[in-house]
């Protein structure tokens, strides 16, 4: 097969979970997992196929990927039978796209044409499980030219960076950040190749593809949705929308630039409890929750080092004995253990959350355990608890 250098700044899309920002924070959450802290430059002036270009691991965020706007109708949809996964797709992999499915990369061919085509999405919403696909599973992508029907040949963990090779057949690459359940600034990329198998015109179902694998029963969600009728629309970017959960944080707080930025937050990891349903986990609704989660913690960091009262009391539900932070530059805080949000999930619904980390604050060492209660989409914190070491 004829190899050449895929012309994609940055290694290809290279992105994790994250999300848009209420006000700054979503945007960061989102930024950090793009490259770690850099994202594709999506540059009309390089050639997807032109021999010899070379990726670039440096290219920070452009104007045009921050400032893009949502997507107003979909591409098409993403069928994988062996994860029960049914994901929207769009076009582009700005944030405020990805924030709806998961994302075409623009400088790479459509999905059965000739070349590579990159699917990326972030690992804590619809690619949460693709490490669990095995040589031979199926990936249906179903647009308004038809149906194309892929086939997994094999997975790659890379570095940040690392170029991705076009093709001179139809190919496809499911991209995400590594490990899976990381939350942010992971350095390492899944890639998920497979090859073009079949096409089938618009009106075709997805496949069930029975025992295609990935360990699990192979059973198909997506059989039952059918295809797209001659002449129909694809569905609309309402049918994805998940749910978006809200905090209550004051102005002033986030105005400070409650960021990843402007904290030393260690890396993240994303738990399960309870029997949460694939419709959830491979869905942007954890990721809303997630970043909901961090947005309440480092409030409440700021707003006890800033020793403010009256935000505190609005954020804790009661004033804490020991408060490590209060009075304290951001810059004394040091993590001792990732911050690890564990969401308890009863098939679609959301329960609560749970965080929790460890921080040394002016040479003691305290573990931190912070609770939430989740009322509808609207998330804070019941309980902030903390243990000297």
């Amino acid at each position: 097969m004829n190899l050449r250098r895929l012309a994609l700044v940055g290694g290809i899309l290279l992105v994790g979970a994250g999300g848009a920002m209420l006000l700054r924070i979503p945007y960061f959450y989102y930024h950090s997992n793009h490259v770690g802290h850099q994202l594709l430059k999506e540059s009309s002036q390089l050639n997807p196929t032109h021999t010899g270009a070379v990726a670039t691991a440096t290219t920070e965020a452009t104007d045009k990927q921050v400032n893009a706007k949502p997507p107003k109708e979909l591409l098409g949809r993403v069928y994988i039978p062996a994860l029960q996964l049914k994901a929207p797709l769009v076009e582009g992999t700005a944030d405020t796209q990805l924030a709806v499915g998961v994302g075409h990369l623009k400088t790479s061919v459509m999905p059965g044409k000739d070349g590579t085509s990159v699917i990326a999405a972030h690992n804590a919403t619809w690619f949460r499980h693709i490490n669990k696909l095995k040589t031979g599973a199926k990936i249906d992508v179903l647009t308004k030219t038809g149906l194309q029907t892929f086939e997994v040949t094999k997975h790659k963990v890379v570095r940040t960076g690392s170029p991705v090779y076009n093709s001179s057949n139809p190919t496809i690459v499911l991209e995400t950040c590594y490990p899976t359940n990381a939350l942010y600034l992971t350095p390492y990329r899944l890639l998920v190749y497979g090859k073009w198998v079949s096409s089938s015109p618009i009106g075709t179902a997805p496949t069930n593809h029975s025992g295609s694998g990935s360990g699990s029963t192979g059973a198909s969600t997506a059989n039952s949705t059918g295809g797209l009728p001659n002449g129909a629309n694809l569905p609309s970017i309402s049918d994805s929308v998940t749910t978006q959960y809200t905090t209550n944080i004051p102005q002033r707080i986030v105005k400070q630039g409650i960021t990843l930025t402007t904290n030393s937050l260690p890396m993240g990891e994303l738990v399960y409890s309870g029997t949460p349903s694939s419709k959830f986990t491979q869905s942007n609704s954890p990721l809303s929750a997630s970043a909901a989660a961090v947005r309440l913690y480092l409030a409440m960091v700021h707003a006890s080092s800033h020793k403010d009262t009256q935000a505190l009391n609005q954020l804790l539900p009661a004033t804490l004995s020991t408060n490590p932070f209060l009075g304290v530059n951001l810059k004394q805080i040091h993590y001792l253990h990732n911050f690890t949000v564990t969401l308890d999930v009863q098939g679609k619904a959301l329960q609560k959350m749970t965080a929790v980390t460890a921080v040394k604050v002016n040479g003691l060492s305290y573990d931190i355990t912070v609770h939430y209660q989740v009322q509808q989409s609207s998330v804070s914190i019941s309980g902030f608890v903390v243990k000297k070491r």
